[in-house]
């Protein structure tokens, strides 16, 4: 595409053929090793100052290798306006800098990490020359002004760009069959006129208008639904590090058409979206979301959203993006912020915030994290602190790392209830569709009329309220109370007024998600054929297998142990024990109605019994095979049961502690969180926080759920202190 416009690169001065010492480029290289030893090492020129107008770099990938079988490119100078010859944008994961080859750049010799040199590889397009913008290779890295210049139009050149090509990765085994069902599934869907009309004017896969009508069409999806290998397929393309990548937010999100591409292998990213949320909405039960990946579905949302939001909507808004994009990583851990100024609403000039590559990680963050509660008056961001051990000692312990976890976190904060009541609110639609599925399997063969009478009828057996939704309780610990003034110290300490509630008295461990609900389980047990090769598939996962369930089991039964071992059947609120301990356990979930809620707690309470069985003979008996065959068994049967149901109450309390406080409440607390830890209420928070004494303040471990307190029944104003969290 870029040999089209050549034409128009000439017209500019430049000299496609020369180096910059004005030899023929497309004979500098020998083989590789002269190439090392004979060539020399690229530098940049600088790029036009400001005062000459606005200039970038493009990278010409030539349609063919040196005689060493070296990748080799020119790096032009553009003058970037409405003259702009055309471009395409690679996004990437850049990879690590100990992995590197070498390319021709300009005739000389230049370093590149693995990743971008078999992208390199997988774009060059034969007898012809590609024009593409490469950040490794259009910024000077190293050249730290540039690179701020540069990073700050990074949204306007993914967005005027002709096209963006994804690249994942190499191919493997996956590769074929993972696209080639997501084509297949979005041409299913997208065949039928309704589905075609809703793609096109509700929002996209994601939208909670779609999956009501995809329910009601379902029975007919056929080619909508996807095998089990294919299934697999998917969750191992979806499972690739670029999904996670904090850059995709922008490149992605902002760009007007986007390929995914895998080896030689491309589908539309759009397409690819679609039809994982038709696969999923396919399915009846959980189980096949689970395989592809709770933390991967959850990406897959945000990056759809992204690319149908509209700027002034209120989701692009910094805080609301910091928040959704916690579980994405970064190389550079500014870039945690830096990534998202491309995409925010926010005026970030008014608020003296900008890329800039000459400050340091910690300052970025705490400026950030300052300047957004001030104008804000909101303690948001504190709610994402998370394992203050494992942070830059340099942060102070109220500044959010950002770092994202190999367990995937549910917040407990107001922007995420009504994210988790949305998913409940899925749920309980499956729960409806999987009723409508077994007792009128002719559903859509009946007239408008009868099956609305029917649908009417499973509604009001599944206590579905259609007068008006529920509504998600305002968190307010401190009865909304408006953030008051606060003081950041040249310390970085950061003065706060609090109430102190209670103190952490006794915790269970934190709850992990074991391995058999992950997608590296469900990958090998799909992949294994034949009996000997579902024996060798637990054989290569036995150790973390064994370990996984039964800590699984020993923690559940822990909490349970824990909750009624206590005297009193009551609680300070004035409910039974055992509904204090079901909505301490699930953060107060609203997904289920309190009958239903009640009922399906007791199930499960009676279900992982076997599991507390399971892990009592283990600590007796030892860690034989058959025992860990065993402990993955009843662990199995334990979270495939009422599996929808199960997740939905249990999920928010993974990688937390449930605890007992002195003055007798329940509390779901951060996996860091030690008995004789405080439990503090900030004025103008709205969840409690835990912290512990230091020598010159209080160091903050992270957001709490404390039931019974979190609408305020327990906040005095008159009883705030100042607090110093260091």
């Amino acid at each position: 595409m870029a040999q089209d416009h050549i034409t128009a690169i000439a017209d500019s001065g430049l000299d496609l053929t020369k180096g910059r010492d004005g030899e023929d480029a497309h004979e500098r290289l020998g083989d590789r090793e002269s190439s090392d030893a004979d060539l020399a090492v690229f530098s940049y020129d600088a790029l036009p100052p400001p005062s000459e107008g606005q200039y970038i770099r493009l990278t010409e990938i030539l349609g063919e290798l040196t005689d060493a079988g070296c990748v080799q490119c020119l790096l032009h100078h553009i003058r970037f306006d409405r003259d702009t010859p055309e471009y395409e944008t690679l996004s990437y994961c850049w990879g690590t800098s100990s992995d590197v080859h070498i390319i021709s750049c300009n005739g000389q010799r230049l370093r590149v990490t693995q990743t971008l040199h078999r992208a390199m590889h997988a774009l060059l397009t034969p007898g012809k020359s590609r024009l593409v913008w490469i950040d490794q290779l259009c910024i000077n890295q190293h050249d730290d002004a540039e690179k701020t210049q540069q990073v700050s139009i990074m949204r306007d050149i993914y967005q005027r760009s002709a096209l963006t090509i994804a690249w994942v990765g190499n191919a493997d085994c996956h590769t074929e069959v993972a696209l080639k069902a997501a084509h297949r599934i979005a041409m299913a869907m997208t065949s039928d006129t309704v589905v075609k009309t809703l793609k096109e004017t509700h929002g996209g896969p994601w939208s909670a208008h779609s999956m009501d009508t995809f329910v009601e069409y379902r029975n007919g999806w056929g080619d909508a639904k996807p095998s089990r290998s294919e299934w697999t397929a998917l969750s191992v393309l979806l499972g690739r590090p670029w999904f996670a990548r904090m850059w995709v937010l922008q490149e992605v999100g902002v760009s007007g058409r986007v390929v995914v591409q895998c080896g030689d292998a491309q589908v539309n990213f759009d397409e690819l979206m679609w039809a994982v949320s038709i696969a999923i909405l396919a399915t009846a039960g959980r189980k096949r979301q689970v395989a592809i990946g709770r933390g991967n579905v959850k990406k897959l949302m945000f990056l759809s959203s992204l690319r149908q939001s509209e700027p002034s909507d209120a989701s692009l808004g910094l805080l609301r993006l910091i928040e959704a994009a916690q579980s994405f990583g970064a190389t550079d851990p500014r870039d945690k912020f830096f990534a998202l100024y491309g995409l925010t609403n926010s005026d970030l000039p008014s608020l003296g915030l900008g890329a800039d590559y000459s400050l340091p990680a910690d300052w970025v963050y705490m400026q950030t994290v300052s300047t957004l509660m001030k104008e804000s008056g909101s303690l948001q961001l504190l709610e994402l602190v998370n394992k203050p051990s494992r942070r830059s000692p340099l942060l102070p312990s109220w500044v959010p790392s950002l770092e994202p976890s190999t367990l995937a976190v549910d917040s407990l904060s107001g922007s995420t209830w009504s994210e988790v009541f949305t998913i409940g609110r899925k749920m309980h639609r499956r729960l409806i569709a999987i009723t409508l599925e077994s007792r009128f399997p002719n559903l859509h063969t009946l007239d408008e009329d009868k099956r609305g009478e029917v649908i009417e009828q499973a509604l009001d057996e599944l206590g579905e309220d259609r007068e008006a939704e529920p509504q998600v309780p305002l968190l307010a610990a401190s009865k909304a109370s408006m953030l008051s003034t606060f003081i950041l110290e040249d310390s970085g300490a950061l003065r706060l007024s609090a109430q102190l509630f209670d103190k952490v008295n006794q915790t269970s461990r934190a709850l992990k998600v074991p391995l058999f609900i992950g997608a590296e389980y469900h990958t090998l047990m799909d992949e294994a054929k034949t009996g000997k090769a579902v024996l060798q598939a637990y054989g290569g996962l036995f150790k973390n297998l064994y370990r996984d369930v039964r800590e699984y089991a020993q923690a559940l039964t822990e909490r349970d142990e824990m909750v009624m071992a206590r005297d009193s059947t009551s609680y300070p609120t004035g409910e039974p024990l055992l509904t204090a301990y079901r909505k301490a356990l699930s953060a107060g979930s609203l997904l289920l109605n309190e009958e239903d809620a009640t009922e399906v707690f007791a199930e499960w309470r009676k279900l992982f019994k076997p599991a507390r069985l399971m892990s009592k003979l283990g600590s007796s008996i030892g860690g034989s095979g058959g025992m860990a065959v065993m402990n993955l068994i009843v662990g199995g049967q334990t979270v495939s049961r009422n599996s929808d149901v199960f997740f939905a109450m249990i999920e928010v309390a993974w990688g937390r502690r449930l605890s007992w406080t002195e003055n007798g409440y329940l509390a779901l607390l951060p996996e860091e969180a030690v008995e004789g830890d405080l439990i503090v209420v900030l004025r103008g928070g709205r969840l409690p926080f835990v912290v512990r004494p230091q020598a010159h303040g209080f160091r903050l471990i992270g957001p709490a759920y404390v039931h019974g307190i979190m609408n305020g029944e327990a906040y005095d104003e008159e009883s705030c202190g100042d607090i110093r969290l260091v």
